[in-house]
This record gives structure tokens, sequence and C-alpha cells, in this order.
């Protein structure tokens, strides 16, 4: 176990103990997986967002056997371990973050989230074309600038630390900026008109587009994110926005929905005009 990033953590260091067993598990009661790394993520590695007695310790282990085995053989090995896994048993999910195999394990003071995902990082080599809907900058700001090691080296961990820090290429940049650009304004425009109109559905297109939108600001600034959904303040901070920017992309900045999303839509708007006037200056 990387005792000395542990300690460092505030979090972490008092659930050492659990952490201990937590890696017996899952080298040893889990060891036909082989699982090759593991590392602690999300708020318990983040500054003041963990809540104790509510949140969990999130945790990712890769292994190549999702590679290799059925999802159904990985579920059984799993199940046979016959841990308590409080209301999520092992669940497969295919998504924009790729294949993967999630559950929970309870331990007396605390829950840990377990994930398991393939040894890469998932949809990488569609990097400059799946902008829109993969979770790359996600996977870097929480595996990679924020993950905790407990065993084992993540995948493309040379390729990561050489060509994206602080920030990914400019060339790599560009292509995901414009791909997400021309997403984010067929998304702004249907918010707009649902929002003229007063739609009752405008809600989750709303978060929807936020959420892109945010990913695209993060690029922008070249910053990464760690979650689009979540933890939001925590994460605007790293983009030195003024107050109110802030407020309106928390939706904390009006009385109703409707005037929330027409700030929204302005903030995003003047944002991409800004980007474009750059984009000409350059050419």
């Amino acid at each position: 176990m990387n005792n000395e990033s542990i300690l460092q953590n505030e979090i972490l260091r008092k659930y050492k103990l659990e952490l201990s067993k937590l890696i017996t598990y899952l080298k040893k009661d889990l060891q036909h997986l082989e699982i090759k790394t593991a590392l602690v993520y999300g708020s318990s590695t983040y500054k003041n967002v963990f809540i104790e007695g509510v949140s969990d310790i999130d945790i990712i282990a890769y292994t190549d056997k999702l590679e290799t085995m059925s999802p159904k053989e990985i579920i059984n090995i799993v199940k046979k371990t016959k841990i308590d896994f409080k209301d999520k048993e092992p669940t497969i999910y295919v998504d924009h973050i790729g294949y993967r195999i999630e559950f929970y394990i309870k331990l007396p003071t605390i829950s840990f989230d377990i994930t398991l995902l393939p040894y890469t990082i998932p949809n990488f080599n569609k990097k400059e074309t799946d902008a829109s809907y993969d979770s790359l900058e996600m996977l870097i700001g929480a595996l990679y600038e924020n993950g905790i090691v407990l065993f084992g080296k993540r995948p493309m961990e040379d390729i990561v630390q050489k060509e994206f820090y602080p920030f990914y290429s400019e060339s790599l940049r560009k292509k995901r900026l414009k791909v997400i650009t021309e997403r984010l304004e067929v998304y702004n425009k249907r918010v707009y008109l649902l929002t003229k109109n007063r739609d009752r559905d405008l809600i989750d297109h709303l978060y929807k587009t936020r959420n892109l939108f945010l990913k695209w600001l993060f690029i922008y600034k070249r910053k990464y994110p760690v979650n689009l959904s979540k933890h939001i303040d925590y994460q605007l901070k790293k983009l030195n926005l003024n107050e109110k920017e802030t407020m309106i992309l928390e939706f904390l900045n009006s009385k109703s929905l409707f005037e929330a999303s027409s700030q929204y839509i302005k903030l995003s708007e003047k944002y991409i005009k800004k980007y474009k006037l750059e984009e000409k200056i350059e050419k």
C-alpha cells in the first residue's frame, strides 16, 4: 500500500486499516481476476468534499480479465466472495465511460464503491473524434491528477505523465474543442427554444447541456475536471471564474428554472463567441 500518500490524506488516513483489508480482498479473494492496479479516486481525494457518514470511498481496480473473460464469469467470481455488497451487487455497465463492472463492499465503518476496468484508458484511440461523448478529461483529472494509487501502476501512465501535463497538446485541444462546440451549439439551440416556450421538459436538457458546456469550458481553460455532475463548486474554483459566472453555472443566481436557463445560455454563448474570435485571429 502507498502509505505515504495515504497518510497525507486526512480521510484515507482515518480508514487505513479498512484500505488494507480492501487490498487483501482485491489481491486474494479476487485472485482469479489478477488485478494489476487499484487506486482511490472521487470525493475522498478532494479537499472538503467527502461527507462523513454519507460518502463512500471510490475505488478503481484494473484487470486484463475484462478483455479475456465473459462478464458472467467475472460476476460469478465476485459473488463467490460472499461479502456484503450493500445494495449494489456486481453490475455491468457499457456507456461513454466504457465497459466496466461496478459493486459495493460494505465494511463495518466504511463502504467501498468498486469499479473494475480493463487495463487501458477507455476509447483513447477515438480521442480526436468522440470528444462530445467520452470521459477523457474526467478520467485524467480524477484518476491521474487526483487519484491515489494503492498498488500497481495505472495504464499508460508514462504516456499520460509525458504528454498530458499540465494539459494535453494544443493540437488535441483544438480538435476536441471543435467537435464539442458543434454539438454544444445544437444543444444550446434546443435549450433556448425550450426556455422560450417555457417547456416543462426543460430541466433534463438544461442539465445535460450545462454539463457538456462545463466539459467544453475546462478544455478551453486547459484544466482537467473530475466530474461533470457533482462537486461543481469545488471544480469551478480551478477556472478563476467570477462569482456571478460561478453562481450561474451552479443555477444559484436565479429565481426560476427558466431564468437559470436564460442566464446559462447567455454565459455559454459569450464564451463560445470569444473562442471563435480567438480561432479566427489565429488563422
